[in-house]
Order: structure tokens, then C-alpha cells, then sequence
């Protein structure tokens, strides 16, 4: 990847780079990227569609159930494991899941400054679950061009790269034709 190019003949721009909140804004899910805590009482509350998400780790995998109760019983449940998190950790962490390349936002996000949990902006009044889509225009601000692999629905490769550094996209031949990207 290139960035390890960038690492190997610009060392003092890569370092100075990854320090920043947008050289930290984008990698795989792990401990290391995390600035979220993690606990048996952290979970958030969805009142508009009565859903509660539960955040935890299963050794070094990040995953999130979301799941509904009535009364003592849980009658529906789903459990994702979250393949990306945004955000340097300055602000917030938000999560991502790759399903056969397409990515989505998990609904669920940690505001490190208050320290809390709860849904990512949007979510509050429109909780689409695991269906918001992660569009170019998100993926080329956090993380750079990406390559696409469908025109018309955007996928991306399967193995996104954990640090792409901004000055790249300038390089990245780009041109967009009737509403869709072409690359």
C-alpha cells in the first residue's frame, strides 16, 4: 500500500501525519483503536424502535448485539461483528460493518469527551439499524479515494487499508458521470 511508501521515503511527514485526528480518523476494528470502555452496564437504548445495543469483545473481535426485550425475554436479537471504527477517538468512535464489501454504519457510537454511549448522529430520529450505507463521499474524507468495484452500488474491496494519508487523493484520477462514480 502506498502509505508504507509514503512511511519509507517521507518518515517525517508519516509521523507527523499519524499523530493528527485525520491520520488516526479510519482503521480495523481493535483494542488499539478503541477509545471506548467497555462494560457489562454499557448499553444503549433506542426508545423510538425499543432496541437496546450492547457493545462488547469476544477476545480480539469487536461486535455489537442489538436485541429487544419483553418483559424478561428477549425476543430478537442480532449480533454483528464490526469490521472498522471511525474517528481519531478525539470526539467520537464510530463503528462499521463490511458485509461482501459494502459498509455500513453500526448504530452505535462512543463520544469520548462526555464519555458515554449512545446512537451516532442521525440514529435518534431515523434508526435504520445496520443499513446506513458507508457512500463514497464518507469513505473519501475519513479514510481517501477508495477503489470501486460496482458503479452502481458502492462496494468496496473486502480489505480496506487500515491508513490511507490525505495528500494521495490528489493523485487519484477522479471524474463522476450521470450521478455515479467513475474511477
Amino acid at each position: 500500500m502506498w502509505h508504507q511508501c509514503l512511511q519509507t521515503c517521507h518518515q517525517d511527514v508519516y509521523e507527523t501525519f499519524i499523530k493528527t485526528g485525520m491520520g488516526q480518523s479510519f482503521n480495523l476494528a481493535s483494542h488499539q483503536k478503541s477509545a471506548a470502555r467497555f462494560g457489562k452496564n454499557e448499553v444503549i437504548y433506542d426508545t423510538a424502535n425499543d432496541l437496546h445495543y450492547k457493545p462488547f469483545w469476544t477476545g480480539d473481535t469487536l461486535k455489537i448485539s442489538e436485541y429487544r426485550l419483553q418483559g424478561k425475554d428477549t425476543i430478537h436479537k442480532r449480533t454483528e461483528k464490526v469490521s472498522y471504527i471511525i474517528g481519531s477517538g478525539q470526539h467520537t468512535n464510530s463503528h462499521m460493518i463490511n458485509v461482501n464489501g459494502y459498509v455500513y454504519q453500526a448504530p452505535f457510537t462512543f463520544y469520548t469527551q462526555r464519555g458515554v454511549w449512545d446512537l451516532p448522529p442521525g440514529f435518534e430520529h431515523n434508526n435504520v439499524g445496520f443499513k446506513r450505507p458507508i457512500g463514497l463521499e464518507c469513505m473519501s474524507c475519513h479514510n481517501a479515494y477508495p477503489s470501486l468495484l460496482r458503479v452502481r452500488k458502492i462496494s468496496f474491496p473486502k480489505y480496506l487499508p487500515a491508513l490511507i494519508v490525505s495528500d494521495a487523493m490528489a493523485q487519484v484520477p477522479f471524474m463522476y458521470g450521470k450521478n455515479q462514480p467513475v474511477i
